[in-house]
C-alpha cells in the first residue's frame, strides 16, 4: 500500500454582593476568580513553553516553504522523482533542521521514507508534520498507513481526538473558558434575577474548562520529548542496561515507545503493550526534540 498523497506545497470586577451573606459570597467569588485565572494562565504559559521547547520549528512562508529554500526543496523533490528516496528524505530533513520545518517538509520526508521502506523514520516525520497541522487528513492517513505497514497502531480513541488541537489551542481554550466561568459566577452573585441562567452558564463553561485542561494534558502526552520510535530493522529490549542482561522482548522498525530513562548508551522504554525494558539508544529516534536539533536522533 502506498501513501495516499504526495504533495509539495500546503493547501495550507468584582461585583459587590447585596444583603445577607455578602461577605461569604464575595469571598467565594474572589476565590473562584483567582483559581480560574491561575488555571487558565497556567495552562496558557505551559502551552507556550512546551511548544517552544519540544515542537519542530513553526511554519515559515505562506506555502510552507520559504522562497529562500525553494531550490533546496526542489532538489529534494527531484531526488524523490528519480526514485532516490533515502537521499530525498535526508534532504527534506536537512531542510527542516536548518530552521525551515513545516507540515509540507515533514510530510514529504515521511513520503520519501515510506517509499524507501523505512517505516520508523516515516512515522517520526509524519508525527512531526501532524503536530504542526493536527487536522490535516492527508498527514493522518499516511501516518496510519506507515503504522499499519510497521504492524503498530496509534493512540486511538480519546487520546487521538485530543491531538486534533495543538497544546497552544487547548491552552487558549482553557483561558477563554476560565474567563467566561469567572464572569458568569460574578454575574450570578450580583443579580438574583439572573442567577439561574448565570449559574447554568458557569456550569457549562466550567465543564469546557475541565475538558480543555484534560485535552491539553492528553495532547502534551502525545507530543512530549519522551516519545521515541524504533528506526532499526529490529532491536532487542533487555531486562537491564547491560549486554549480558537477558532479552525481554524485541521491537521492530516503526514501533512507538516512551523513553522513561537514559543511562549512557541505554534507554529504558515502555511499548504500546506496557512492556518495559532497556535497549541501545542508537536504535531509537526521538519524535520531538528542540527545534535546533529536530532532525537528529536521540542520543
Amino acid at each position: 500500500m502506498e501513501p495516499t498523497s504526495e504533495r509539495r506545497v500546503d493547501r495550507s470586577v468584582l461585583f459587590p454582593s447585596q444583603g445577607r451573606g455578602a461577605g461569604r459570597v464575595r469571598f467565594a467569588w474572589l476565590f473562584s476568580f483567582t483559581l480560574m485565572i491561575r488555571i487558565g494562565l497556567g495552562l496558557g504559559l505551559l502551552s507556550w513553553c512546551a511548544n517552544a521547547a519540544t515542537s519542530p520549528t513553526t511554519i515559515t512562508g505562506t506555502s510552507g516553504v520559504p522562497e529562500s529554500t525553494g531550490s533546496t526543496f526542489d532538489q529534494a523533490a527531484r531526488r524523490y522523482e528519480r526514485g532516490e528516496f533515502e537521499l530525498a528524505a535526508e534532504a527534506f530533513e536537512r531542510l527542516a533542521a536548518e530552521g525551515n520545518a513545516s507540515p509540507t517538509v515533514w510530510f514529504n520526508a515521511g513520503n520519501a521514507w515510506f517509499k524507501a521502506g523505512r517505516m520508523g523514520h516515516a512515522v517520526v516525520a509524519y508525527r512531526r508534520a501532524a503536530t504542526l497541522a493536527p487536522r490535516d487528513e492527508d498527514i493522518r492517513r499516511n501516518l496510519d498507513l506507515a503504522r499499519a505497514k510497521a504492524g503498530t497502531t496509534g493512540a486511538g480513541g480519546i487520546r487521538d481526538w485530543a491531538t486534533r488541537l495543538t497544546r497552544v489551542e487547548w491552552g487558549l481554550l482553557a483561558v477563554v473558558a476560565s474567563w467566561l466561568t469567572v464572569g458568569a459566577l460574578g454575574w450570578r452573585s450580583r443579580s438574583a434575577s439572573t442567577s439561574g441562567w448565570a449559574g447554568s452558564l458557569a456550569w457549562l463553561t466550567g465543564v469546557i474548562l475541565a475538558v480543555s485542561a484534560a485535552g491539553w494534558w492528553m495532547a502534551a502526552r502525545q507530543s512530549g520529548p519522551e516519545l521515541g520510535v524504533v528506526v532499526a530493522p529490529e532491536i532487542a529490549v533487555r531486562f537491564g542496561p547491560l549486554d549480558e542482561s537477558p532479552q525481554a522482548f524485541q521491537l521492530r522498525d516503526g514501533a512507538e515507545v516512551r523513553v522513561r530513562d537514559v543511562k549512557g548508551e541505554w534507554s529504558q522504554v515502555t511499548d504500546a503493550q506496557g512492556r518495559e525494558g532497556w535497549t541501545k539508544t542508537r536504535g531509537l529516534q526521538r519524535v520531538f526534540v528542540r527545534a535546533a536539533s529536530s532532525g537528529a536522533a536521540a542520543g
